[in-house]
């Protein structure tokens, strides 16, 4: 496995490094003079005593000797909260085999199967938003209708599965308002075509949404990705094509600050005075911090997830993406050696975790703490208890004192080097405590 260490432009060369990124699970063989690191995942049920809980691991040499690692777990006397903001893995394929012809009905079975195993795994991690990758090319069944396994399977899971966010499905590839170098390329764009695929694809949702129980309210259309401002021809396509989509009811989202639209989609920003102004540019505005899972500065990762989530005020965090290999970088006929984009592989028994994955978590447990506490400050304010306001100035402060955040690249920690995120979140829990 490898992922990109930088990219030489000018000779068009990658330089990658070897990517140590699964956590293994079962027994683990650890040689002399080796060092390996262990992830311990407790899941705790929502019925515990609260308390402190004491335990101990046993470490065996292959001689026969024997030491005891005592452990303790703190179970705290509250239940996190569903996140009250968006978090998601833009454009997944979890899906997406479903609509390729060929297979046979116990292939599809188990494609069906490894597709929910993705989304409960999505739901476990603190994710509420499905966001479904289209087939890159255009179908229809004998009735001349598109052909959308995959879209169904997904709508099924995400009602099952109880994604309380929004629903977003990217279809560009079915409308050639692809980036040029990709399949469904804009080169081949024929508006006549696209503007009647469309009706036909959002009528087809539409009727599937009715069969699987999801209110149409709640989902979200992306018919073209990060059109630029000098992509002229792709910058119209968006206007005509997201004016269909509001003209048949559905909300729209678009990846770049874009006037009219329910959901802007960017990159994280630069600074705190970015961050106000691209908050007001629409209705909802997420943000796509793509870095986050290339797992070079787990410091970021969790840091966008969580408190840098809150310290911008966004209403959305997803990140491309959960699960895409060859040729995930452009032109999937000279990149097929690249690298790869994976926070969690595929498993015979469900998905196999990543650290990135589990940091990921950490992130969305670290907002979801924070919104504990918000929850609590407005109910004491609302009752006339003192504290809610003194406890709400304090975290006003400790917001204020964050300091710089870190980036993407290796080691660059700003004022949140790996061992502050569990000290800020104490202090997150000592105020939750005091209010309780």
């Amino acid at each position: 496995m490898s992922e990109v260490v930088r990219e030489d432009a000018k000779s068009t060369t990658l330089h990658v490094r070897r990517a140590p990124r699964l956590i293994e699970p079962g027994t683990v063989t650890v040689g002399k003079d080796e060092t390996r690191g262990f992830w311990l995942t407790l899941a705790v049920p929502v019925d515990a005593v609260p308390g402190t809980y004491q335990g101990a691991f046993e470490v065996r040499t292959k001689s026969g000797g024997l030491l005891t690692l005592p452990v303790m777990v703190e179970v705290l006397p509250f239940t996190l909260p569903e996140p009250d903001i968006r978090f998601g893995m833009m454009m997944d394929y979890a899906f997406y085999e479903l609509d390729n012809p060929g297979w046979s009905a116990e292939e599809k079975r188990i494609l069906a199967k490894r597709g929910e195993e993705i989304y409960r795994d999505f739901r476990t991690h603190g994710m509420n938003v499905a966001y479904p990758h289209s087939h890159f090319f255009y179908r229809t069944d004998d009735k001349g209708r598109p052909v959308l396994e995959g879209l169904k399977a997904a709508l099924e899971s995400y009602r099952s599965q109880g994604f309380s966010g929004p629903f977003v499905w990217y279809l560009g590839h079915l409308l050639h308002t692809a980036k040029p170098q990709h399949p469904g390329s804009i080169l081949l764009y024929d508006e006549a075509v696209a503007v009647r695929r469309l009706r036909a694809l959002l009528s087809e949702l539409e009727r599937l949404c009715r069969e699987k129980g999801v209110a149409k309210e709640r989902v979200l259309i992306q018919v073209v990705d990060e059109p630029d401002r000098r992509d002229k021809m792709r910058t119209k396509v968006g206007e005509t094509l997201n004016g269909i989509v509001r003209e048949m009811g559905f909300r729209t989202l678009i990846t770049r600050p874009w006037p009219k639209m329910d959901v802007i989609c960017t990159g994280d920003p630069d600074n705190d005075a970015e961050a106000d102004r691209l908050r007001k540019t629409a209705h909802e505005w997420w943000i796509y911090p793509n870095g986050a899972l290339t797992g070079q500065n787990l410091s970021y990762t969790r840091y966008v997830f969580g408190f840098g989530a809150w310290r911008w005020g966004v209403n959305g965090v997803v990140p491309w993406t959960y699960q895409m290999s060859q040729g995930s970088n452009g032109n999937p006929f000279t990149v097929l050696d690249g690298p790869e984009v994976m926070v969690a592989y595929p498993g015979a028994a469900g998905p196999l975790s990543t650290p990135v994955w589990e940091t990921i978590r950490d992130g969305i447990n670290d907002y979801r703490y924070i919104q504990t506490l918000r929850g609590l400050i407005a109910r004491a304010k609302s009752r006339g208890d003192g504290r809610g306001v003194r406890v709400e100035r304090e975290l006003e402060r400790l917001k204020k004192s964050l300091g710089a955040g870190p980036t993407e690249a290796e080691g660059n920690y700003g004022a949140w080097p790996p061992g502050s995120f569990d000290e800020v979140r104490g202090r997150i829990i000592a105020l939750i405590r005091e209010l309780r």
